[in-house]
């Protein structure tokens, strides 16, 4: 029993001593600020490119949504009605869906851009500031032997000098700092920091090093100046040096405002951009059932679609569960056969699409860019048009949406409805074709023809006189009436 005590007394010792030598292994969910300039370039380098990645995954997703909606037109255009009914509702909610994820990418960028450009500016100043803090700068005077300082006199005169410095590269507590999910919502601020050009000033009567303080300036004496730069306090000593030795400098510091403001701005910024991160509002997917069924637009289109209720815009049903029952018929329990049927079945269908002057057919799932997603979807767009008006264009059984009918009798639905719009169409020219036939048989066609036609007129009023009991019975009264028909018979308007 006491062994057993002093195994787990010994791990929990070994592992208190791991986690105190390597404090990284420990979950840190809160960064130190940084504490350099050259550290604190790397830090806005980190936050930036961490919500540069979280945008561009947004922007990701909001494309595969799109990419999915297309999708779901094509499959709508090419399949049943079944297949069209179960794509209405998800194609309704996936406006909006890229909708809001949209809107929220927009305001993200728009405070990633500005953050970018701010920290540019703060990381340019950064830079200089790395320049003065490594750079020192002096001015030396010697005077001459008779202690006067001429023309010759600056021997040493580098004072403002500032070398470019590259920073050597953060240190180890920068390293181990890290923008994560955990860390970012509570990274502190960027270190506002501020230089100083610290100026030291000392002095000797004679070459060797002796007290300038109430005397005056002998042979080879010097005064000298040294510049530096500092991030610490800087103790103005002008006042309070009275020291009979050189080894002391009066001391006096400047400050140099090299951010300008800047850090305020960019904190804002950064605060906002966090604010803006995309990724909550750009996580639904339309291929996720669970991210459609919480939308109103979705409830109302399924209540048109599934229910039939056409004139529906409200998202509840009476009875209560008639939704959810329609729902569970057609995707299954929980959406379990959602991806199923509105997704994995249509996108193994083969669409066309163009080739290189030529077309050709891929898996619906298999076409990714925008631009093949477009021709395919006006390519279906267009063999719908087709089979409307022939239904023998698509080169397959039509009406497949018609329920209640077998496929046979589809074809023929359709066929019986392009031959009756083809007769209708065709029955003005047919009308006239038969009024010209009939015409074309009264016409004359030889000059026998035409002899015959011109006697035929008046043998037939003789015959009809000389058979007629009229004539007999009137005689010669009528011979009047007779002659007036005979040039009736012989007139030029009745030939």
């Amino acid at each position: 029993m006491k062994a057993a005590q002093d195994c787990t007394t010994a791990a929990v010792a070994l592992w208190l001593m791991i986690a105190l030598t390597h404090p990284q292994l420990s979950e840190a969910t809160k960064n130190a600020a940084c504490s350099s300039p050259c550290d604190c370039k790397v830090r806005l380098q980190k936050i930036l490119n961490y919500y540069a990645k979280r945008i561009q995954a947004a922007e990701q997703r909001a494309d595969d949504n799109i990419k999915n909606l297309i999708k779901l037109q094509i499959a709508a255009l090419h399949g049943d009605s079944q297949q069209a009914k179960q794509a209405v509702p998800v194609i309704g909610a996936a406006g909006q869906i890229i909708t809001d994820c949209k809107a929220k990418l927009k305001v993200a960028q728009g405070k990633l851009n500005t953050a970018t450009v701010i920290a540019a500016k703060v990381e340019k100043a950064y830079a200089i500031m790395q320049h003065f803090l490594k750079a020192t700068s002096q001015l030396k005077l010697t005077a001459d032997g008779s202690g006067h300082f001429k023309e010759n006199a600056a021997q040493t005169k580098t004072l403002g000098k500032v070398d470019k410095t590259n920073c050597e590269g953060p240190t180890e507590g920068e390293r181990r700092a890290d923008i994560t999910s955990t860390t970012a919502g509570e990274e502190p601020n960027i270190t506002e920091f501020k230089i100083k050009a610290r100026t030291k000033i000392k002095c000797s009567n004679n070459q060797g090093g002796a007290s300038c303080h109430t005397t005056t300036i002998g042979n080879s004496g010097w005064i000298e100046v040294t510049v530096d730069h500092t991030m610490e306090a800087v103790t103005d000593t002008t006042t309070t040096t009275n020291t009979a030795t050189h080894t002391k400098a009066m001391t006096f510091g400047n400050e140099i405002d090299l951010l300008d403001g800047n850090i305020t701005a960019l904190n804002t910024e950064l605060k906002e951009l966090k604010q803006a991160d995309p990724t909550t509002a750009c996580a639904a997917q339309i291929t996720d059932y669970n991210s459609l069924t919480g939308k109103g637009l979705f409830k109302r289109l399924a209540i048109k679609a599934l229910l039939q209720k056409i004139d529906n815009e409200k998202e509840e049903t009476s009875p209560a569960g008639a939704l959810d029952t329609a729902l569970t018929a057609e995707y299954g329990t929980d959406g379990a056969n959602f991806n199923k049927v509105v997704y994995e079945t249509p996108g193994n269908k083969q669409t066309e699409i163009s080739d290189d002057g030529k077309k050709k057919t891929e898996p619906l799932k298999s076409v990714e860019t925008f631009t093949d997603l477009a021709d395919a979807l006006a390519r279906a767009t267009l063999k719908r048009l087709a089979i409307e008006t022939d239904p023998q264009a698509s080169g397959e059984p039509t009406l497949k949406g018609v329920q209640g009918c077998s496929d046979k009798k589809r074809v023929m639905t359709a066929k019986g409805i392009a031959n009756g719009i083809r007769k209708k169409r065709l029955a003005p020219l047919r009308r006239k074709e038969r009024e010209e036939r009939k015409i074309a048989k009264l016409e004359p066609q030889t000059p026998q023809q035409a002899i015959l036609l011109s006697l035929g007129r008046p043998l037939f009023c003789l015959h009809f006189l000389l058979n007629n009991q009229i004539l007999r019975i009137v005689g010669k009264r009528f011979l009047f009436h007779f002659v007036k028909f005979t040039k009736f018979c012989y007139s030029d308007k009745n030939k």
